[in-house]
C-alpha cells in the first residue's frame, strides 16, 4: 500500500459518520515514518473489513494505531495481528466521556486498561521565584545516557514514551532539556517541547528522591517559564497513579478533561 492509497482508505472511513481512530499523527508524520525514504522498516500496515492498522516497533513494546469505520470493526484486530515478541499497547486519547467506547471495544478483543493519564494545563504561567542558590544549566550531549537511565528508573516505558539516546541527544541539541547538578551528578532535570512562542509541553520532569523538597523542581520550572511571556500556556500529561498531581495543583494547574487510556493486550 502506498501513501495515496493509505490516506484514501482513511478518508473513505471518515465519511461513514461513525469513524474512530486513536492516532493523532499528522499526515506529514505518517508519510515520513511509513512511506519516507528510507521508510521505517519496523512499521507494519494491516487491513481488514473497515479496519486499518499500523504498528510501530518501539524499544519496549509495539504500539498499535487504528483507523476504523466504526467501533464494531475493532473486533477484527485479533484476525490481522502478527505474532509479536513484545507487549502490544494502544493509546486511546480524547475527552473524558467521549472515548470510553473505544477503550471498551479494545477490552472486548483481549486488551486491558494498563494505566490512565490526565492532562493538566495552566495559563498564565505560574509565578515562581527563582532560587539563586541553585544553578540551572542546559544539558550537554554527554548527559544523554544518564538522563535516559533516570527516566527508565522513574517511569514504566509502556506508559511513558521514554526517548532513545538519539532522541534525547536531539532534544538536548535543541535546548529543550535543563538540569541541576549536585555532588557531581544530575540531581534533577526538565524536558520541555516548545511548539510555539506562547506554548510549552512539559514532557519529563524528574528530581531524584534525595533532593526532593529542596526547591530543585521549582527552580527547573522557573528557569524555563522565565523565557516565556507570563500569558503563555503550559500543558502536561500525568498518570493518575502519580503523587505529583498535588504538586501541579498547588501551582495552579487544572485538569482540562482530556484523558489517555493506555490499553495493553493481555498475555
Amino acid at each position: 500500500m502506498n501513501a495515496a492509497d493509505f490516506f484514501s482508505v482513511i478518508n473513505e472511513m471518515r465519511r461513514s459518520g461513525s469513524y474512530v481512530s486513536n492516532s493523532f499523527m499528522s499526515r506529514a508524520q505518517i508519510e515520513e515514518l511509513i512511506f519516507g525514504e528510507p521508510a521505517d522498516k519496523s512499521s507494519q500496515i494491516l487491513r481488514k473489513d473497515g479496519l486499518l492498522v499500523f504498528l510501530i516497533d518501539d524499544p519496549d513494546c509495539v504500539r498499535l494505531n487504528f483507523y476504523a469505520r466504526d467501533l464494531d470493526c475493532l473486533k477484527h484486530i485479533p484476525d490481522i495481528m502478527p505474532r509479536l515478541s513484545k507487549p502490544l499497547v494502544a493509546d486511546v486519547v480524547g475527552k473524558a466521556g467521549d472515548i470510553e467506547g473505544s477503550a471498551r471495544a479494545l477490552e472486548a478483543v483481549s486488551f486491558e486498561e494498563y494505566g490512565k493519564f490526565i492532562r493538566m494545563s495552566r495559563s498564565p504561567l505560574p509565578e515562581i521565584r527563582p532560587d539563586r542558590n541553585l544553578l540551572v544549566e542546559s544539558a550537554r550531549e554527554e548527559d544523554a545516557d544518564d538522563i535516559v537511565q533516570a527516566l527508565r528508573c522513574e517511569f514504566d516505558p509502556l506508559l511513558s514514551r521514554i526517548p532513545t539516546r538519539d532522541q534525547m541527544t536531539q532534544a538536548i541539541g535543541n535546548g529543550d532539556v535543563t538540569l541541576i547538578r549536585a555532588n557531581g551528578s544530575i540531581a534533577g532535570f526538565a524536558h520541555f517541547d516548545r511548539p510555539s512562542k506562547m506554548a510549552l509541553l512539559l514532557r519529563f520532569f524528574v528530581v531524584k528522591k534525595s533532593y526532593r523538597g529542596q526547591r530543585f523542581g521549582l527552580a527547573l520550572l522557573a528557569n524555563t517559564f522565565a523565557e516565556y511571556p507570563p500569558s503563555a500556556a503550559c500543558t502536561l500529561w500525568i498518570g493518575t497513579y502519580n503523587s505529583s498531581v498535588g504538586f501541579y495543583e498547588k501551582l495552579g494547574f487544572k485538569r482540562d478533561g482530556m484523558v489517555d487510556y493506555i490499553m495493553k493486550r493481555k498475555g
